[in-house]
């Protein structure tokens, strides 16, 4: 549980809270191809206000559920 920052071997890395080993709450997530989501996280999942930025500069802002960005 609390605050941490968790690299891969890929290069991808998640900054922010953490539960049960899983991520939870505010946090960021970098993907390895340049892709990255800001937001709330629940049980690893983004998962409500977020904001998903592509590698292209493409932007997704609303909120998600279970990984599913709904508007």
């Amino acid at each position: 549980h609390g605050e941490g920052k968790l690299i891969f071997d890929d290069g991808e890395y998640y900054v922010g809270g953490f539960r049960n080993d899983q991520f939870h709450g505010k946090g960021t997530y970098a993907f390895a191809n340049g892709d990255v989501y800001t937001g709330e996280f629940k049980d690893g999942l983004f998962h409500g206000q977020g904001t998903y930025t592509y590698a292209d500069g493409t932007v997704e802002r609303g909120t998600w559920s279970e990984d599913e960005f709904l508007g």
